[in-house]
C-alpha cells in the first residue's frame, strides 16, 4: 500500500477517534473527574507481516503523517481541551513518545533516533507547530548564558534589553561595555545558548533554540578577526564540547557571574 492509501484509511477511521473523545469526556464529566491524554499520538504497529510493517514505517516518515498528527491533536483541542468542566490538568495531552524506534511494535516516536534533524520527522514537526498555533508557546529556558575567563572578563550569549535581539560578544570589565560578535542567520531564533569555551583557542560552543524548539549547534572562534559561525552535528557539537578544559557557562547574578543590568538581560 502507498502511503497515500493509508493515509485515506486513517482518514475514515479518524471519525471513531472523535467519538471515543466525546464518550470518555461525557463519562469523566459524569464522575466529577479530569480528562488526560495517556501516550497519545498515531503510531501503526503492524505485528504479523513483514511487508505491511514497512509500509506502516514509510507512512510515519511520509509528509501526510503531519496531517494525521494535527487532525488528532486538534479533535482532542476541541472536544476535551476545551471542554469548559475539563479544566487543568484536565486536557493534559502526554504524547507518546519524543524518541522511538520504528519497528512491528509500533512506529510511536516523533524522532526515530536522538539525533535526528526534527526538520526531517513530519511526527515533530507537526506537534510543535499545532503547539505554537493554539498555545503561542514561549521559549521558557534561560535567556542569559556567560563563560567566565578570569575576574573581569567573560563571553556570553543573551537578549538584548534595548533590542530584544539575541546577541553573543565579549566582555573585559565584567559586563559593563561589550563587543559583540555577528548574529547567526537562516535561523528564527526564541534563544542563543553559550555552553562552553575553550580557554586556549578561544573558541565558543554555541546552541542556537528556534521558534520549533529545534537545536542548532555552532563554533565561534573568537580569536579571528572575522568571526564566523561553523555549524556542527549533535554528535560533534557535545565531543568537542565535552573535555574537561572546555569551560562551562556560570550562573547570572551569583558570586561568580555578571550582574543582570550591566548585561542587559
Amino acid at each position: 500500500m502507498s502511503p497515500e492509501e493509508i493515509h485515506a484509511l486513517c482518514h475514515q477511521e479518524f471519525a471513531s477517534s472523535i467519538r471515543n473523545f466525546h464518550f470518555h469526556m461525557n463519562l469523566s464529566r459524569s464522575h466529577g473527574l479530569k480528562l488526560l491524554m495517556y501516550e497519545g499520538g498515531p503510531g501503526l504497529e503492524s505485528s504479523t507481516h513483514d511487508a505491511s510493517t514497512q509500509y506502516a514505517i514509510a507512512y510515519n516518515r511520509h509528509d501526510l503523517m503531519a496531517d494525521s498528527v494535527n487532525e488528532l491533536m486538534q479533535a482532542w483541542y476541541d472536544v476535551v481541551y476545551n471542554d469548559p468542566q475539563n479544566t487543568a490538568p484536565g486536557g493534559l495531552f502526554n504524547y507518546f513518545a519524543s524518541v522511538g524506534q520504528y519497528s512491528k511494535y509500533g512506529s510511536w516516536g516523533m524522532l526515530e533516533y536522538t539525533g535526528q534533524d526534527p526538520y526531517t520527522s513530519p511526527k515533530y514537526l507537526a506537534t510543535h507547530r499545532f503547539i505554537n498555533s493554539h498555545y503561542h508557546n514561549q521559549y521558557m529556558g534561560a535567556i542569559c548564558s556567560f563563560v567566565r575567563l578570569n575576574a573581569s572578563e567573560l563571553y556570553g550569549c543573551f537578549r538584548d534589553r534595548s533590542s530584544g535581539s539575541q546577541r553573543c560578544g565579549h566582555t573585559a570589565d565584567n559586563g559593563m561595555h561589550w563587543t559583540f560578535y555577528p548574529t547567526v542567520h537562516g535561523v528564527n531564533i526564541s534563544a542563543v545558548i553559550l555552553d562552553g569555551l575553550n580557554p586556549i583557542t578561544r573558541v565558543l560552543y554555541i546552541r542556537v533554540v528556534d521558534t520549533l524548539a529545534v537545536n542548532k549547534y555552532f563554533t565561534l572562534n573568537a580569536a579571528l578577526a572575522n568571526n564566523q559561525w561553523t555549524a556542527l552535528k549533535i554528535d560533534e557539537y557535545h565531543r568537542r564540547l565535552a573535555p574537561g578544559s572546555v569551560l562551562r557557562h556560570v550562573p547570572v547574578g551569583g558570586s561568580t557571574g555578571p550582574r543582570p543590568d550591566n548585561t542587559r538581560c
